[in-house]
């Protein structure tokens, strides 16, 4: 069942159609939170102090394997500060029901979360999408953890997550 949902969103059958509001209530979730869901949550709150978002979005973000209050990665806060995105007061936060429910839409950076939170939190099956699937060639549906590699391959990383944040916001 799993894989036949994966297909199906990266198919782009999940996506919301044009014309449907966008969720207010969005929750990132990566692996650690201290890259890629942190910086995805962050852009929103700039792009939304700019005027580029809703100004009653709310986003957040998680980790499923995070260290409660962990800082950003020091790579992270670099490049998201040449991107204009304050990523210096981040804290992890580990992903939990509460998280879960209170979001309208749970965005994940790669199968794996998608899986580990589909698996944890089964209701969430209606509301977890890759976030990926904003991008207009999603390239295998993924946004590569850039944790063990070096400030290039954050920079690539936090690339796609700004093209599919805005990918997502357009679709709207």
């Amino acid at each position: 069942m799993l894989v036949r949902l994966w297909f199906r969103r990266d198919a782009g059958s999940l996506r919301p159609e044009r014309g449907e509001p966008m969720p207010r209530r969005l929750l990132f979730v990566c692996h650690g939170n201290i890259l890629r869901s942190a910086f995805a949550s962050a852009l929103i709150g700039t792009l939304r102090e700019r005027g580029d978002a809703p100004p009653d979005t709310i986003s957040v973000s998680a980790g499923t394997h995070a260290i409660d209050g962990r800082a950003a990665d020091p790579r992270g806060v670099r490049v998201a500060l040449e991107l204009g995105v304050p990523l210096v007061q981040h804290r992890a936060t580990l992903i939990s029901a509460d998280l879960i429910d209170a979001a309208d839409l749970v965005l994940v950076m790669d199968r794996v979360n998608e899986a580990e939170i589909l698996a944890r939190f089964p209701v969430s099956r209606t509301k977890v999408q890759r976030l990926a699937a904003y991008l207009s060639n999603p390239a295998g549906g993924d946004i590569a953890d850039p944790y063990g590699g070096d400030e290039e391959s954050v920079r690539a990383a936090f690339g796609r997550i700004e093209q599919a944040v805005r990918g997502l916001l357009a679709a709207e």
